[in-house]
């Protein structure tokens, strides 16, 4: 038993495609003993093939290969797909692979499509599995009737479609993205997962914007955290990097202070997991944006972009005349950004601490609390017990140790 190792042309020589699918211009190979595991002798282990040498020759979807009369009986006896010379004669570069290619699909320069019906028509994309569709530049599809027609989009699984620039579509039978009005706009869908039934009932469990907002159809769960928390800067800056969870504080002016019994307003208590947290800015710099008077970003005009073909890289577009093309619009950035500085989270700053507002909270105490009973913040920012009528009292629901208690906070 025979197999043979090949080589086919590409602009930068011979390149070796042993045991893989593409298109196969044959340079020259060399018999493989699979029995006695040995090559044949000749220059570097390779000797002309006394039979196929510089011929053209046609790979089967199983991985074989075979010449131009078998190939026709296999496509007639419709026993393995077959990388035909049409789609040989139109690959580029020798990169372009074909193996369950649609028929009579368009090709795409340095595309890859494998399986079965599948399309990859736009230049770089990739198409997998069943009748899937990649017809967009560097786009790619996997799956079964998905489809990506955005540039940089992915579309995985069953009847997805992904149709918003860079955007992934994972599950089933997704609602249509929104898109973007052009590649820097940043405003639609950039991740969904779908849980549709059919073509006429499409829906999602969850999805993502570029803007940052977030979908979910059912509820979000979290395993030990119970409280809604906003960040909040200390008024003395926490200069001796305090831990300072589990206490009362207020508000001077829109920075905290540690509560006392004095207090009118209680904001609440600083908590040590919340389970949503407001006002993070975890990732960038809150001014990186231009934002309005009501925290909405500032966009403006934004340059049509494209994809060289060469390098891969986003250039500008320019019209006959030189002038710049514009479409659709993009965030504008802070003239005072500076990207060489490097952004430290909230969570990673002691003058930043993530205030619990609603929900249960675990407080420090002073030992007089009991569970049913009723607290409120002592002169020094930790629980007491009270009447339950008191001003800022707080439903005590559970006692986690000598100095802990679990409240109620609304």
């Amino acid at each position: 038993m025979y197999t043979y190792e090949m080589y086919i042309k590409k602009e930068n020589g011979l390149n070796s495609l042993n045991g893989s699918s593409g298109i196969v211009e044959v340079m020259t190979g060399a018999y493989y003993d699979n029995i006695n595991k040995k090559e044949c002798d000749g220059k570097e282990g390779l000797v002309p093939m006394p039979t196929y040498a510089d011929k053209t020759r046609y790979l089967r979807g199983d991985g074989y290969w075979t010449d131009i009369n078998l190939a026709e009986r296999a496509k007639k006896d419709n026993k393995g797909n077959i990388i035909d010379e049409t789609y040989a004669l139109r690959n580029i570069y020798g990169t372009t692979v074909n193996c369950g290619r649609k028929s009579d699909s368009p090709i795409g320069t340095k595309s890859f499509a494998f399986g079965d019906q599948v399309t990859a028509s736009g230049q770089m994309s990739q198409a997998y599995g069943l009748d899937t569709m990649a017809t967009a530049l560097m786009s790619c599809a996997k799956g079964r009737t998905s489809i990506a027609n955005k540039i940089c989009s992915h579309a995985y699984g069953m009847n997805t479609i992904s149709n918003n620039y860079m955007a992934h579509a994972y599950g089933k039978y997704n609602v249509e993205m929104i898109e973007d009005s052009s590649f820097e706009e940043n405003l639609g869908t950039a991740f969904v997962i779908g849980n549709g039934e059919s073509e006429t009932s499409r829906s999602n469990a969850f999805s993502v914007m570029f803007d940052g907002k977030v979908k979910a159809a059912s509820t979000i769960t979290a395993s030990t955290t119970a409280d809604y928390a906003e960040f909040f800067e200390w008024e003395d800056e926490n200069p001796h990097v305090e831990d300072r969870v589990g206490k009362f504080v207020t508000l001077r002016g829109d920075k905290i202070v540690i509560a006392t019994s004095n207090e009118e307003y209680i904001l609440g208590i600083i908590s040590g997991q919340p389970f949503v947290l407001g006002n993070g800015d975890c990732d960038v710099w809150t001014g990186m944006w231009l934002r309005d008077d009501f925290n909405r970003i500032i966009y403006e005009s934004a340059p049509k972009m494209e994809i060289d073909e060469n390098t891969g890289a986003m250039k500008e577009v320019f019209d006959e005349d030189g002038n710049l093309v514009y479409e659709g619009k993009r965030r504008k950035l802070n003239p005072d950004y500076d990207p060489s500085q490097k952004y430290i989270s909230r969570f990673d700053r002691p003058e930043w601490a993530p205030v619990g507002m609603l929900g249960v909270l675990s407080v420090i105490q002073d030992g007089t609390c009991e569970v049913n009973g009723y607290c409120c913040c002592n002169g020094e920012g930790i629980a007491t017990a009270c009447d339950r009528n008191t001003i800022g009292a707080y439903r005590v629901i559970r006692k986690i140790s000598d100095q802990i208690v679990r409240v109620i906070f609304r």
